[in-house]
């Protein structure tokens, strides 16, 4: 039966078969294709919904149906174009050939399809073509999968399959063949041996002309193996047999030392100095004898150019017989002081300058006959806290109440030791954010350590050392380059040394060191060498001589060995140093009742 518009339809498939335009193109990562058609009516464009019905041949004519059959109703169709997406199945475009066949009717109508010939073939676009071949070196590991790639895969004759068998006891893989498998050979002799005894030679010690044989290096004839070097400062004198070696300290010549003494102040000006570096980097020195303090001001990093300014006198009958002084970051120097004219009657005044010149003064405080000052420490708040040594032999910690000290609260670290175990000497300093105290008393070394800057809390204190070689005379007390105590001392039994704690509170503590150095200390300056890897320096003053010695610990727990040499510069005691911006250190000493000031030029003074 012919339909109404089967005529028109057949004019149709005429037009398509040699003017309609067919497109289609794969979304990646799916089974759908894009198509767009142009599509005549009645010889004219059409326009309206119609029909379409898709299927893919295996040949242009006669061909068996591949994939799905897709139809559509209803398709838009305007001006004669119109487009869709269509959906096969999944490997229907696998690199076969293949035809569409398009059958259409009109929307409206639920008859037969009538079938657009010829069929159309099934083209690649350029990047599918390019999909279908892999250029030379275009695939990297990154583009195959892990454990994809097997046997079958691989070309033997180039690429080794892998090898999955392996050879018998006493035998020995000849030839590893293209399929992985091997071909194997006895070993000559792999039965048992020829070997009926091992023997040893020079050097070797065992053997034995059967069963398990052992053997070991013999270590008088053969050197084990060196691992270790000489400190800093010593050199190599042997090597023992176990490897260890023998090292002994390089006497050097003295270093270059510049010594200044000429246009600091001269005549009975030079005693008890107290030498701070100042937050423009230069050395100030407090100094005085008898009834006259002065500061002194470095113009350079030397102390070849100064000022110096008188900024106390006292009363005749008072004589001065300990200087200490603190700067703190605003500049301003703080100066304790203490003169006496009998034991009995040793008094401290404190003074707090208003201009880093000292050029004027607040009034000066007047502890009275409290006893000698030992160290001084700026709080954080600009307080200064002073150590002092009691007339009554006792130890007690000022705290001031403001930058002027108008008024302090004072707590004993140690009670009145009488003339059994007198306190003769003690240093703080603040290490970690805690105020650290050390202290001689009798023949022992006392160590307190404050909770905080201001030691708030009184400690009880623990004895780092029971010397038992006569008493301990004096004491200085640094920091090592991570930030623990280092505590050195000397005792009027010509013994010295040094204690390394290897904690803050230093509940527990290294064995002292010796300082390979005779006679007796009279005055002690402890500072830690940013230069040398913190590692701690002393500075010091032998009793008889006045020569000043300086001593480097080799290591930062200032294990043994130390090394020291006299900086051979004449007399210079009471020794007050302190390390320098440049990292050398900058000693402030008595010259013979005149201020000297020795700037080092090599590291530790060394």
């Amino acid at each position: 039966m012919r339909t109404p518009f089967g005529h028109s339809l057949r004019a149709l498939l005429a037009a398509l078969a040699f003017g309609a335009c067919a497109q289609g193109m794969a979304q990646s990562g799916s089974n759908v294709i894009s198509y767009q058609g142009a599509l005549r009516y009645q010889g004219q464009l059409a326009n309206g919904a119609f029909d379409l019905r898709f299927r893919l041949l295996s040949a242009a004519s006669g061909g068996s149906p591949v994939g799905s059959v897709i139809e559509l109703d209803n398709v838009p169709v305007r001006g004669g174009q119109f487009a869709t997406k269509l959906d096969f199945g999944v490997n229907v475009f696998n690199g076969q050939e293949l035809f569409l066949e398009l059958s259409t009717r009109l929307g409206s109508s639920t008859g037969n399809y009538t079938t657009l010939t010829p069929t159309q073939e099934i083209t690649a676009v350029p990047f599918a073509m390019l999909a279908r071949s892999v250029a030379a070196n275009g695939v990297n590991s990154a583009a195959i999968v892990d454990g994809s790639v097997g046997s079958a895969d691989i070309n033997s004759a180039q690429v080794q399959r892998r090898v999955g068998a392996g050879c018998a006891a006493s035998q020995a893989v000849r030839q590893i063949n293209a399929d992985g498998s091997v071909l194997c050979e006895t070993v000559a002799g792999a039965a048992g041996g020829d070997i009926t005894s091992v023997t040893t030679g020079t050097g070797l010690s065992g053997g034995a002309p059967s069963g398990d044989v052992n053997l070991a290096v013999n270590f008088s004839q053969v050197q084990a193996r060196v691992s270790e070097s000489c400190q800093p400062g010593y050199q190599l004198r042997g090597v023992n047999q176990d490897g260890s070696l023998r090292c002994e300290f390089v006497r050097l010549p003295p270093s270059s030392l510049l010594v200044n003494d000429s246009d600091l102040p001269q005549i009975n000006y030079g005693r008890f100095p107290s030498i701070v570096i100042a937050p423009d980097g230069l050395a100030q020195i407090a100094h005085g004898f008898e009834r006259f303090l002065y500061l002194t001001t470095c113009l350079d990093s030397a102390c070849t150019r100064s000022i110096s300014r008188r900024v106390f006198s006292q009363q005749a009958t008072i004589n001065f017989v300990k200087i200490k002084m603190a700067v703190g970051a605003d500049g301003i120097p703080s100066i304790a002081f203490s003169g006496a004219n009998t034991a009995a009657n040793s008094r401290t005044f404190f003074l707090r300058c208003l201009d880093a010149d000292c050029a004027s003064t607040a009034p000066v405080r007047d502890f009275g006959a409290i006893g000698e000052v030992l160290a001084i420490q700026l709080a954080p708040i600009g307080a200064a806290q002073l150590l002092v040594r009691t007339i009554n032999n006792s130890l007690r910690l000022h705290r001031c109440a403001d930058a002027a000290c108008t008024s302090d609260q004072a707590s004993t670290l140690v009670t009145d030791g009488g003339l059994v175990t007198p306190v003769a000497d003690g240093d703080m300093r603040v290490i970690a954010g805690r105020l650290q105290i050390v202290a001689a008393v009798g023949d022992r070394v006392r160590y307190f350590s404050c909770s905080d800057a201001t030691c708030s809390i009184v400690p009880s204190g623990v004895t780092l050392l029971n010397f038992g070689n006569g008493a301990i005379q004096t004491v200085a007390l640094t920091e090592t380059g991570a930030r623990l105590p280092q505590v050195f001392f000397s005792s009027s039994g010509a013994g010295s040394g040094a204690i390394f704690c290897p904690t803050l509170n230093c509940a527990i503590s290294n064995p002292s060191v010796p300082i390979p150095r005779s006679g007796v200390s009279v005055g002690m300056s402890a500072m830690t060498g940013t230069d040398r890897d913190g590692l701690a320096l002393l500075l010091s003053s032998d009793q008889l001589s006045g020569e000043p010695t300086a001593t480097q610990c080799a290591t930062p727990t200032c294990s043994a060995p130390l090394f020291s040499r006299s900086l051979e510069v004449g007399a210079c005691g009471e020794p007050s140093a302190v390390m320098a911006p440049d990292g050398l250190p900058i000693i402030a000493c008595n010259g013979g009742d005149r201020l000297k000031v020795i700037k080092c030029n090599a590291p530790g003074c060394l």
